[in-house]
């Protein structure tokens, strides 16, 4: 989230020596160009559009509104302009890296390799062209910055960044305020639900799709019976049998029950019911 607000700080409030920088002339540019963009996007393409951001960054400007501007509209804007090079390679890459570590299909090995080498190129361009080894310019050497060096790292680790976003851990939190049934013991209770889930997430990655849910679709419970319903009339009773012997052949059933107990009635994928 700093990172993006960085950035355009260092374009509109340029320092002594710094190889580029927006005019206000350019700045009213881009804006007219965010506004125009926008009313020919389908609303699929964003939640919103996004503000001129040398009016509105300052005032709770959206994380949504950034990654557009600073992803999608500002770097064919500075090709338009005819920015630096270097500047144009720097957003390129730090581009690059944030396309692959948030994609929501993760990332192979080869794509976490590349990643780490577009957030270097960035890291190391920012640093040669914005803050030049002077002590004057090293609170622009943001821990934001340095933390895209561990990015790879950190998807090694974890898997994906997107597993620490903020709405990921909101909704994690509000998962587990909604779980609490005690309040005699409110951490243990706590503690022990994390746990729980958790072991459900490992299961869920070690048994993967050799847990078929067909069965439960293919034989589902719909009525409790009673003493009032009737008796099974003979065509019901042949197909109870049919039902019990299609279950011992798919090994649900050991083998067929000697007595039957009549719990519910099922309905069966072809359309019929059968109690039993």
């Amino acid at each position: 989230m700093n990172i993006p607000s960085q950035l355009w700080e260092a374009f509109t409030n340029p320092r002594p020596g710094d190889p580029f920088s927006l005019s206000d002339a350019q700045q009213a540019r881009f804006a007219r160009l965010l506004a125009e963009s926008g009313q020919y996007l389908p609303g699929s393409f964003a939640s919103g559009l996004p503000r001129d951001p040398s009016e509105f960054s300052k005032s709770h400007y959206k994380m949504f509104e950034w990654s557009l501007v600073l992803y999608l509209y500002l770097p064919p804007f500075l090709h338009a302009i005819g920015a630096p090079e270097d500047v144009i390679k720097m957003m390129e890459h730090l581009q690059a890296g944030v396309r692959l570590a948030s994609s929501i299909n993760g990332c192979t090995e080869q794509q976490r390799v590349e990643l780490a080498r577009h957030f270097a190129s960035f890291a190391r361009l920012w640093e040669e062209l914005y803050i030049r080894d002077y002590t004057a310019l090293v609170d622009r050497a943001s821990i934001s910055i340095h933390y895209l060096l561990h990015v790879c790292d950190y998807i090694y680790w974890h898997g994906s960044v997107v597993i620490s976003s903020q709405a990921r851990c909101e909704r994690e939190a509000g998962l587990i305020k909604r779980s609490v049934r005690s309040f005699k013991s409110v951490f243990v209770n706590i503690m022990n639900n994390v746990l729980q889930r958790e072991h459900l997430r490992i299961l869920d990655m070690v048994l993967g799709d050799h847990l078929d849910s067909e069965r439960e679709e293919q034989f589902r419970l719909t009525v409790k019976l009673t003493r009032a319903h009737r008796a099974l009339t003979e065509d019901e009773g042949t197909q109870q049998d049919e039902c019990i012997q299609a279950l011992v052949d798919q090994e649900v059933l050991e083998r067929a029950p000697q007595k039957i107990v009549i719990r519910g009635r099922l309905d069966l994928p072809s359309g019929h019911m059968l109690r039993g």
